[in-house]
């Protein structure tokens, strides 16, 4: 199943910091994927698995402040939004959860087309 989002780019911000907690909760062991397709530099990654060794739920919320900060390429990759947490957990990095990419497409306003 391929998937393709269009429009509704709402951004996501540090208040939503427990949304998206939540919404990847499904995803949280794979922390370090997700860290990569989020364009966090693999140094920051492996300070983050050194901080919280078997925790890969703080591991996760810490990927996500990094996110929120804009601690990668923007210009380049774009700033953090809804639309990218639905192509995540659409993609193997997320777990192939194509049930929770549609439920948060859907409380976010995300268009998407499954194709």
């Amino acid at each position: 199943m391929m998937w393709t989002i269009a429009a509704g780019f709402i951004y996501a911000d540090d208040d939503d910091l427990s949304d998206l907690l939540a919404a990847m909760a499904p995803a949280t062991s794979k922390w370090k994927l997700i860290g990569t397709t989020f364009h966090l530099k693999s140094d920051k990654l492996d300070q983050i698995g050194v901080a919280y060794p078997g925790s890969p739920e703080e591991c996760l919320l810490e990927v996500l402040k990094e996110w929120l900060c804009k601690n990668y390429n923007i210009d380049r990759f774009g700033k953090p939004s809804w639309v990218k947490v639905v192509e995540v957990m659409a993609s193997r990095f997320g777990g192939n959860n194509y049930a929770q990419a549609m439920s948060i497409a859907t409380e976010h306003q995300c268009k998407f087309l499954c194709l």
